[in-house]
């Protein structure tokens, strides 16, 4: 269970700088006038975003069954 936590966490940081890069593309073309490839980078970033937030559900889900102690049946 530990191996899955560790590779996931490594899997949520690499996704965390893609969606920091994303951000500072739609920050870099916010004061700019081309309006469709500034829609283009918030559509890369907030699908950037998702990916982040389900890595961090499945995290804490995985987090949350490996405290839970086992019942003796």
């Amino acid at each position: 269970m530990n191996q899955i936590l560790e590779q996931l966490y490594k899997n949520l940081n690499q996704e965390k700088e893609s969606l920091h890069e994303c951000a500072i593309a739609v920050a870099d073309l916010s004061n700019g006038q081309n309006h469709e490839e500034q829609i283009e980078k918030l559509i890369a970033y907030n699908i950037q975003k998702g990916r982040v937030n389900s890595l961090e559900d499945v995290i804490h889900e995985i987090e949350k069954m490996n405290t839970k102690t086992l019942k003796v049946v």
